[in-house]
């Protein structure tokens, strides 16, 4: 193997392991967050949205702590997440899940309400190699903001 080939195979695996890494910034039991820090350091508190929203991912009830992944899963046999908790749901008359002793999981798109602590379904979930999202309208009808830059700067 020349110089040049070794330099390559150097730099392909660093850049490899450089990504691995990268994918550990937050661990499958971090909580989405609450709060944005400026560089300045000051805090801007995060609402959470209003109305009907949707969350893709797995669902796994686990003895009756049924829960929303969107993040990492562990993947041991049941899969494991620390998801958003889920109120409302049931696996009646829904295709596309698996279970193993007390847990039951799937991937699906799911309609609700978030509160900032606990997600609440409001329409049948829909299994997620069925669901093909639809664009949603602008709200802003196309019309640009008029927040003047710095603020923009400054969120």
């Amino acid at each position: 193997m020349s110089i040049t080939q070794r330099r390559l195979s150097l730099a392909a695996g660093l850049m490899a392991g450089l990504l691995a890494l990268s994918a550990c910034a937050a661990g499958p039991g971090s909580s989405p967050p609450t709060s944005t820090a400026s560089p300045s350091g000051e805090t801007t508190e995060v609402a959470p949205p209003d109305g009907r929203v949707i969350g893709v991912g797995t669902v796994i009830d686990s003895a009756g702590d049924v829960r929303l992944c969107l993040g990492a899963i562990m993947e041991s046999y049941p899969p494991q997440c620390h998801g958003i908790p889920i109120d409302g749901w049931t696996w009646d008359g829904l295709d596309g899940n698996e279970s193993s002793g007390e847990t039951t999981w799937g991937a699906y798109a799911v309609y609700g309400t978030y509160d900032g602590e606990r997600f609440a379904v409001t329409d049948p979930p829909i299994m997620l190699a069925l669901f093909d999202p639809v664009a949603p309208e602008d709200p802003t009808g196309g019309v640009d903001g008029t927040t003047p830059a710095a603020d923009l700067t400054r969120i």
